[in-house]
């Protein structure tokens, strides 16, 4: 009957501490985002707009680079605007990966988009942004 009483004690306190460990993870995760990323094209353009709503009053820096990782294009966000928006227009960069990265001291959301431009006749370019 000791035993069984372990046993059951030894159940109960693993079943608490799961649930503990479940909650706390929840909870940092709601907190752990001081900001949000959206991303999409201009429909029939090669420009895409980058849309970024922060909880915290932090600076962010956006960083567009190749598949290379060079660094296209950089960019830095004050700390005061809740929402910020930027066009980028994408029309002189060669086809190809490229990523957006936007991130503070504690916090990196990571964009990747596919840049292609598809010839069709007689002579008139469609260009495509796939987002993955």
């Amino acid at each position: 009957m000791k035993t069984s009483i372990k046993s059951l004690a030894l159940i109960l306190v693993a079943c608490v501490l799961s649930v503990v460990s479940v909650k706390a993870q929840s909870m940092e995760d709601q907190t752990s985002k001081s900001f949000s990323v959206g991303l999409y094209q201009t429909a029939n353009t090669s420009k895409l707009n980058l849309l970024i709503e922060k909880t915290e009053k932090k600076s962010l820096e956006i960083i567009l680079r190749n598949k290379k990782g060079e660094i296209v294009s950089q960019e830095y966000v004050d700390q005061k605007p809740n929402t910020y928006r930027v066009i980028f227009d994408l029309s002189a960069l060669e086809d190809g990966q490229y990523v957006f990265e936007i991130k503070n001291k504690k916090e990196k959301i990571v964009k990747e988009f596919n840049l292609s431009t598809k010839k069709q006749e007689p002579v008139e370019f469609d260009r495509v942004i796939s987002m993955n």
